[in-house]
């Protein structure tokens, strides 16, 4: 009995030697925990200012959003302000070629009505020079 208790003795020794080894190994000073709290302080700054930095990126992401939309919006006007001016200037084509055809018309019948005044002018003189033989 001698033997199993020295045995025993011997035995929770050891595992109180290996228990000591662990508990050493796992205890941290002081230092440790405070170079840890200084670290996690440094990490959450850290943590705040790209935060802060996501809002802000994600705020001019949103004013870019809105100035795309806003240029697009623009834009949309600006091409339906030139098919409207595209739409016009055809009209104002097709007015202009009306109006050459007419002028073109219309100088012809001018032709046409000089010519005639001048054949009635000159069968007016005749008239006149044959009334004037006539009472002479």
């Amino acid at each position: 009995m001698a033997t199993s208790v020295a045995a025993w003795l011997r035995a929770s020794q050891a595992a109180n030697d290996q228990l000591r080894a662990e508990i050493a190994t796992q205890t941290r000073s002081l230092e440790v925990y405070q170079k840890m709290v200084t670290a996690n302080s440094q990490l959450q700054a850290q943590v705040t200012s790209l935060t802060a930095q996501v809002n802000r990126v994600n705020s001019e992401s949103m004013f870019s959003q809105d100035a795309y939309r806003g240029m697009q919006a623009q834009y949309d006007d600006l091409r339906v302000q030139h098919v409207n001016a595209l739409n016009d200037r055809e009209g104002l084509c097709e007015q202009l070629r009306q109006s050459q055809s007419r002028s073109v018309q219309a100088e012809k019948r001018l032709t046409v009505l000089e010519t005639e005044a001048d054949r009635l002018k000159r069968k007016m003189r005749e008239a006149r020079e044959g009334l004037d033989d006539i009472i002479l």
